[in-house]
Protein backbone atom coordinates (compact mmCIF):
# COMPACT_ATOMS: atom_id res chain seq x y z
CA UNK A 1 0.00 0.00 0.00
CA UNK A 2 3.07 2.72 0.94
CA UNK A 3 4.80 2.26 -2.12
CA UNK A 4 1.40 2.52 -4.43
CA UNK A 5 0.58 5.47 -2.57
CA UNK A 6 4.33 6.60 -3.65
CA UNK A 7 3.72 5.56 -7.23
CA UNK A 8 0.91 7.14 -7.83
CA UNK A 9 1.74 10.06 -6.09
CA UNK A 10 4.48 10.53 -8.62
CA UNK A 11 7.27 10.97 -6.40
CA UNK A 12 11.23 10.94 -7.53
CA UNK A 13 12.98 9.95 -4.70
CA UNK A 14 12.45 7.74 -1.67
CA UNK A 15 14.77 7.44 1.23
CA UNK A 16 14.21 4.96 4.12
CA UNK A 17 16.17 3.40 7.17
CA UNK A 18 15.37 0.08 8.10
CA UNK A 19 14.67 -3.22 5.67
CA UNK A 20 11.16 -4.99 5.94
CA UNK A 21 12.48 -8.35 5.70
CA UNK A 22 9.35 -9.75 5.41
CA UNK A 23 6.84 -7.53 3.41
CA UNK A 24 9.00 -4.59 2.42
CA UNK A 25 8.70 -3.97 -0.98
CA UNK A 26 11.29 -0.89 -1.77
CA UNK A 27 14.11 -3.66 -2.25
CA UNK A 28 13.79 -6.02 1.06
CA UNK A 29 11.42 -8.45 -0.52
CA UNK A 30 10.58 -6.71 -3.79
CA UNK A 31 11.02 -3.65 -5.41
CA UNK A 32 8.25 -2.17 -7.10
CA UNK A 33 9.86 0.90 -8.07
CA UNK A 34 12.01 -1.23 -10.77
CA UNK A 35 9.13 -3.26 -12.34
CA UNK A 36 9.28 -2.16 -16.37
CA UNK A 37 5.26 -3.13 -16.79
CA UNK A 38 4.24 -0.49 -14.30
CA UNK A 39 4.05 3.63 -15.88
CA UNK A 40 5.74 5.26 -12.76
CA UNK A 41 9.27 4.85 -11.50
CA UNK A 42 11.08 6.36 -8.38
CA UNK A 43 14.61 5.99 -7.07
CA UNK A 44 14.83 4.10 -3.81
CA UNK A 45 17.78 4.97 -1.42
CA UNK A 46 17.39 2.72 1.68
CA UNK A 47 19.22 1.29 4.64
CA UNK A 48 19.90 5.04 6.21
CA UNK A 49 20.91 4.73 9.87
CA UNK A 50 19.57 1.30 9.60
CA UNK A 51 20.50 -0.16 12.91
CA UNK A 52 18.99 3.26 14.83
CA UNK A 53 15.55 3.09 13.18
CA UNK A 54 15.38 -0.39 13.98
CA UNK A 55 15.89 -0.47 17.14
CA UNK A 56 12.34 2.38 18.10
CA UNK A 57 10.40 -0.06 15.86
CA UNK A 58 11.81 -3.52 17.32
CA UNK A 59 10.32 -1.99 20.59
CA UNK A 60 7.66 -0.83 19.36
CA UNK A 61 6.44 -4.39 17.76
CA UNK A 62 8.05 -6.41 21.23
CA UNK A 63 5.46 -4.05 23.65
CA UNK A 64 2.76 -5.04 21.26
CA UNK A 65 3.32 -8.53 21.56
CA UNK A 66 3.46 -8.30 25.61
CA UNK A 67 0.31 -6.62 25.99
CA UNK A 68 -1.46 -8.94 23.40
CA UNK A 69 0.00 -12.21 25.32
CA UNK A 70 -1.10 -10.14 28.71
CA UNK A 71 -4.68 -9.84 26.99
CA UNK A 72 -4.60 -13.54 25.78
CA UNK A 73 -3.07 -14.62 29.68
CA UNK A 74 -6.20 -16.96 30.32
CA UNK A 75 -6.69 -16.10 33.86
CA UNK A 76 -6.27 -19.29 36.27
CA UNK A 77 -10.00 -20.22 37.47
CA UNK A 78 -8.06 -20.35 41.36
CA UNK A 79 -6.35 -16.80 40.59
CA UNK A 80 -7.08 -13.22 41.44
CA UNK A 81 -5.27 -10.80 39.54
CA UNK A 82 -4.94 -6.75 40.22
CA UNK A 83 -5.47 -4.74 37.32
CA UNK A 84 -2.36 -4.06 35.17
CA UNK A 85 -2.08 0.16 36.08
CA UNK A 86 -3.56 -0.49 39.90
CA UNK A 87 -0.36 0.19 41.67
CA UNK A 88 1.18 2.64 39.34
CA UNK A 89 0.27 5.48 41.74
CA UNK A 90 2.16 3.99 44.44
CA UNK A 91 5.61 3.92 42.18
CA UNK A 92 6.09 6.94 40.46
CA UNK A 93 9.06 6.79 38.20
CA UNK A 94 9.36 3.46 37.71
CA UNK A 95 9.06 0.96 35.21
CA UNK A 96 6.60 -1.40 35.47
CA UNK A 97 7.79 -5.32 34.24
CA UNK A 98 5.60 -8.36 33.77
CA UNK A 99 6.81 -12.05 33.17
CA UNK A 100 4.53 -14.55 31.21
CA UNK A 101 4.09 -18.12 30.43
CA UNK A 102 7.16 -19.01 33.19
CA UNK A 103 6.93 -22.78 33.64
CA UNK A 104 7.40 -23.00 37.51
CA UNK A 105 4.83 -19.78 37.89
CA UNK A 106 2.30 -22.24 36.72
CA UNK A 107 0.00 -20.26 35.11
CA UNK A 108 0.28 -16.97 37.33
CA UNK A 109 1.19 -13.69 36.32
CA UNK A 110 4.63 -12.39 37.54
CA UNK A 111 5.13 -9.01 37.89
CA UNK A 112 7.36 -6.76 39.13
CA UNK A 113 9.72 -2.67 38.54
CA UNK A 114 12.60 -1.55 36.86
CA UNK A 115 13.92 2.24 37.02
CA UNK A 116 13.28 4.36 34.46
CA UNK A 117 17.17 4.78 33.28
CA UNK A 118 17.72 1.40 33.03
CA UNK A 119 19.77 0.53 30.21
CA UNK A 120 18.95 -1.65 27.89
CA UNK A 121 22.46 -2.83 27.11
CA UNK A 122 23.48 -3.20 30.98
CA UNK A 123 25.42 -6.14 32.51
CA UNK A 124 25.00 -6.25 36.28
CA UNK A 125 21.56 -6.96 38.22
CA UNK A 126 20.81 -5.37 41.07
CA UNK A 127 18.27 -7.80 42.35
CA UNK A 128 15.44 -6.47 45.20
CA UNK A 129 13.56 -8.91 47.00
CA UNK A 130 10.61 -8.36 49.58
CA UNK A 131 8.99 -10.70 52.37
CA UNK A 132 5.92 -11.66 53.68
CA UNK A 133 3.32 -8.41 53.69
CA UNK A 134 5.36 -6.93 51.65
CA UNK A 135 6.05 -6.09 48.10
CA UNK A 136 8.39 -4.10 46.16
CA UNK A 137 6.87 -0.37 47.56
CA UNK A 138 9.73 -0.66 49.59
CA UNK A 139 12.34 -0.53 46.79
CA UNK A 140 10.57 3.03 45.62
CA UNK A 141 13.70 5.27 46.31
CA UNK A 142 16.23 2.62 45.34
CA UNK A 143 14.18 2.06 41.49
CA UNK A 144 13.89 5.94 40.89
CA UNK A 145 17.50 7.01 42.81
CA UNK A 146 20.38 7.81 39.75
CA UNK A 147 21.72 3.93 38.73
CA UNK A 148 25.37 3.20 36.95
CA UNK A 149 25.29 3.13 33.33
CA UNK A 150 25.73 -0.35 33.20
CA UNK A 151 23.43 -1.44 36.48
CA UNK A 152 19.76 -2.35 36.12
CA UNK A 153 17.34 -2.69 38.94
CA UNK A 154 15.04 -5.09 39.52
CA UNK A 155 12.27 -5.66 41.76
CA UNK A 156 10.21 -8.39 41.61
CA UNK A 157 6.93 -8.79 43.46
CA UNK A 158 6.58 -12.29 44.56
CA UNK A 159 3.79 -14.63 43.81
CA UNK A 160 1.09 -13.58 45.73
CA UNK A 161 2.45 -9.93 46.52
CA UNK A 162 1.78 -6.66 45.15
CA UNK A 163 1.01 -6.46 41.65
CA UNK A 164 1.60 -10.56 40.73
CA UNK A 165 -1.49 -13.18 40.48
CA UNK A 166 -2.71 -14.09 44.16
CA UNK A 167 -4.31 -17.34 44.73
CA UNK A 168 -6.93 -18.29 47.41
CA UNK A 169 -5.19 -21.07 48.91
CA UNK A 170 -1.79 -19.31 49.04
CA UNK A 171 0.30 -22.27 47.71
CA UNK A 172 2.71 -19.53 45.68
CA UNK A 173 3.59 -18.02 48.82
CA UNK A 174 5.73 -21.07 49.55
CA UNK A 175 9.41 -20.65 49.76
CA UNK A 176 10.59 -23.11 46.75
CA UNK A 177 7.51 -21.92 44.30
CA UNK A 178 9.45 -18.49 44.71
CA UNK A 179 12.63 -19.33 44.46
CA UNK A 180 12.21 -21.68 41.24
CA UNK A 181 10.27 -18.39 39.96
CA UNK A 182 13.16 -15.80 40.55
CA UNK A 183 15.43 -18.63 39.08
CA UNK A 184 13.40 -18.89 36.47
CA UNK A 185 13.64 -15.14 35.70
CA UNK A 186 17.09 -14.85 35.78
CA UNK A 187 18.00 -17.78 33.52
CA UNK A 188 16.50 -15.73 30.41
CA UNK A 189 18.66 -13.05 30.95
CA UNK A 190 22.38 -12.78 30.33
CA UNK A 191 23.58 -10.75 33.23
CA UNK A 192 27.22 -11.13 34.10
CA UNK A 193 26.79 -9.76 37.85
CA UNK A 194 24.02 -10.45 40.35
CA UNK A 195 24.03 -8.18 43.58
CA UNK A 196 21.01 -9.49 45.60
CA UNK A 197 19.23 -6.94 48.04
CA UNK A 198 16.67 -8.78 50.62
CA UNK A 199 14.63 -7.83 53.09
CA UNK A 200 12.49 -9.90 55.89
CA UNK A 201 11.74 -13.37 54.60
CA UNK A 202 13.48 -12.38 51.18
CA UNK A 203 16.42 -12.53 52.79
CA UNK A 204 16.38 -16.64 52.85
CA UNK A 205 15.00 -16.49 48.82
CA UNK A 206 18.17 -14.28 48.22
CA UNK A 207 20.67 -16.93 50.11
CA UNK A 208 19.34 -19.96 48.51
CA UNK A 209 19.70 -18.15 45.32
CA UNK A 210 23.33 -17.80 45.75
CA UNK A 211 23.75 -21.44 47.09
CA UNK A 212 21.66 -23.35 44.77
CA UNK A 213 20.48 -21.05 41.67
CA UNK A 214 22.73 -18.68 40.03
CA UNK A 215 26.56 -18.95 40.15
CA UNK A 216 26.52 -14.82 38.95
CA UNK A 217 24.99 -13.79 42.39
CA UNK A 218 28.47 -11.70 43.88
CA UNK A 219 27.00 -10.40 46.80
CA UNK A 220 23.92 -10.80 49.77
CA UNK A 221 22.53 -7.42 51.21
CA UNK A 222 20.22 -8.38 54.14
CA UNK A 223 18.07 -6.10 55.66
CA UNK A 224 16.33 -7.29 59.10
CA UNK A 225 16.34 -10.72 58.56
CA UNK A 226 15.22 -11.55 62.06
CA UNK A 227 12.08 -12.83 60.71
CA UNK A 228 13.80 -15.77 58.88
CA UNK A 229 16.52 -16.46 61.62
CA UNK A 230 14.42 -18.16 64.27
CA UNK A 231 11.07 -19.45 62.41
CA UNK A 232 9.54 -20.83 65.79
CA UNK A 233 9.31 -18.04 67.99
CA UNK A 234 9.05 -15.69 65.52
CA UNK A 235 6.70 -16.99 62.96
CA UNK A 236 4.36 -14.79 61.62
CA UNK A 237 1.34 -17.55 61.96
CA UNK A 238 1.49 -16.63 65.29
CA UNK A 239 -0.14 -13.15 64.09
CA UNK A 240 -3.74 -13.07 64.55
CA UNK A 241 -4.75 -11.33 61.11
CA UNK A 242 -8.02 -11.97 59.86
CA UNK A 243 -9.09 -8.75 57.70
CA UNK A 244 -7.50 -5.90 55.59
CA UNK A 245 -7.62 -3.56 58.43
CA UNK A 246 -6.16 -6.19 61.20
CA UNK A 247 -3.00 -6.15 58.89
CA UNK A 248 -2.90 -2.32 58.23
CA UNK A 249 -3.37 -1.79 61.93
CA UNK A 250 -0.18 -4.36 62.55
CA UNK A 251 1.67 -2.87 59.66
CA UNK A 252 1.34 0.69 61.18
CA UNK A 253 2.49 -0.63 64.72
CA UNK A 254 5.47 -2.36 63.40
CA UNK A 255 7.10 0.27 61.47
CA UNK A 256 6.92 3.04 63.85
CA UNK A 257 2.87 4.29 63.48
CA UNK A 258 3.23 5.46 59.97
CA UNK A 259 -0.06 5.04 58.18
CA UNK A 260 0.86 6.11 54.59
CA UNK A 261 3.56 3.12 54.84
CA UNK A 262 0.69 0.67 55.76
CA UNK A 263 -2.03 2.11 53.27
CA UNK A 264 1.45 1.19 50.49
CA UNK A 265 1.66 -2.34 51.88
CA UNK A 266 -1.89 -3.09 51.91
CA UNK A 267 -2.72 -1.76 49.01
CA UNK A 268 -2.20 -4.85 47.01
CA UNK A 269 -5.25 -6.33 49.02
CA UNK A 270 -8.44 -4.49 47.45
CA UNK A 271 -10.31 -7.36 48.96
CA UNK A 272 -10.97 -9.91 51.42
CA UNK A 273 -10.33 -12.35 48.36
CA UNK A 274 -7.11 -11.28 47.77
CA UNK A 275 -5.62 -11.36 51.37
CA UNK A 276 -7.37 -15.35 51.86
CA UNK A 277 -4.58 -17.18 50.59
CA UNK A 278 -1.77 -14.88 52.76
CA UNK A 279 -3.57 -15.86 55.60
CA UNK A 280 -4.14 -19.64 54.99
CA UNK A 281 -0.41 -19.79 54.30
CA UNK A 282 0.10 -18.20 57.94
CA UNK A 283 -2.47 -20.21 59.42
CA UNK A 284 0.06 -23.22 57.90
CA UNK A 285 2.39 -21.66 59.87
CA UNK A 286 5.76 -20.90 57.69
CA UNK A 287 8.60 -23.58 56.10
CA UNK A 288 11.27 -21.06 55.30
CA UNK A 289 14.35 -22.71 55.75
CA UNK A 290 16.45 -21.29 58.43
CA UNK A 291 18.69 -18.49 57.42
CA UNK A 292 21.67 -19.63 59.08
CA UNK A 293 21.13 -23.00 57.53
CA UNK A 294 21.30 -21.30 54.00
CA UNK A 295 23.90 -19.25 54.58
CA UNK A 296 26.28 -21.75 55.69
CA UNK A 297 26.29 -23.46 52.22
CA UNK A 298 26.47 -19.95 50.60
CA UNK A 299 29.99 -19.86 48.31
CA UNK A 300 32.54 -18.50 50.43
CA UNK A 301 33.35 -15.83 47.73
CA UNK A 302 29.68 -14.50 47.96
CA UNK A 303 30.21 -11.40 50.36
CA UNK A 304 27.20 -10.81 52.44
CA UNK A 305 26.25 -7.67 54.35
CA UNK A 306 23.76 -8.08 57.50
CA UNK A 307 21.52 -4.69 58.63
CA UNK A 308 19.82 -6.15 61.42
CA UNK A 309 17.67 -4.76 64.53
CA UNK A 310 19.70 -6.95 66.74
CA UNK A 311 22.90 -8.47 66.65
CA UNK A 312 22.32 -12.06 65.24
CA UNK A 313 25.98 -13.83 65.73
CA UNK A 314 25.39 -16.72 64.03
CA UNK A 315 24.73 -14.93 60.88
CA UNK A 316 28.33 -13.85 60.64
CA UNK A 317 29.72 -17.43 60.66
CA UNK A 318 30.18 -16.81 57.08
CA UNK A 319 33.77 -15.96 56.09
CA UNK A 320 32.20 -13.07 53.90
CA UNK A 321 29.76 -11.92 56.03
CA UNK A 322 29.39 -8.40 58.18
CA UNK A 323 27.11 -7.04 60.03
CA UNK A 324 25.68 -3.86 61.00
CA UNK A 325 22.87 -2.89 63.81
CA UNK A 326 19.82 -0.60 63.10
CA UNK A 327 16.61 0.53 64.87
CA UNK A 328 14.30 0.46 62.27
CA UNK A 329 12.42 -2.85 61.14
CA UNK A 330 10.63 -1.74 57.86
CA UNK A 331 12.60 1.01 56.41
CA UNK A 332 16.21 0.84 56.90
CA UNK A 333 16.87 -0.18 53.49
CA UNK A 334 19.14 1.25 51.09
CA UNK A 335 18.15 4.86 49.50
CA UNK A 336 20.90 4.58 46.23
CA UNK A 337 22.85 2.04 44.38
CA UNK A 338 26.02 2.59 45.41
CA UNK A 339 24.74 1.96 49.24
CA UNK A 340 24.38 -1.31 48.08
CA UNK A 341 27.27 -1.94 45.37
CA UNK A 342 30.17 0.24 47.73
CA UNK A 343 30.35 -2.54 50.46
CA UNK A 344 32.22 0.27 52.45
CA UNK A 345 29.04 2.01 52.84
CA UNK A 346 26.76 -0.16 54.55
CA UNK A 347 27.21 1.46 57.62
CA UNK A 348 25.60 4.84 56.36
CA UNK A 349 22.19 3.63 56.34
CA UNK A 350 19.97 2.70 59.24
Amino acid sequence: MCMGGILHGRLANVYFGAHDPKAGACGSVLNLSEIGQLNAHCQVHGGLLADECAKPLAAFFERRRQENRTRARPLRQDALRLPAAHLDGWMPGCTPLSWHHLRSAEGLLVRGWSNASANENARTLLLCLHGVFSWSYLYRELLVSASPQHTVVWSIDLPGHGASDKTKSGHELMPHFQLNVVKEILANHPFDEVHVLAHAQGCVLAAELARFGDARVRTLTLCNPQASVDCDSLSLSSVSLRSNKQLHSWIQDISGGRADFADAMCAPYVDAGHLKGLLRHLDRGHTYRPLTEALFAVPATTQIHVSATYHTEALCEHPGAKLHQTNDFFLGLPANHSQVLNLNTLNEYE
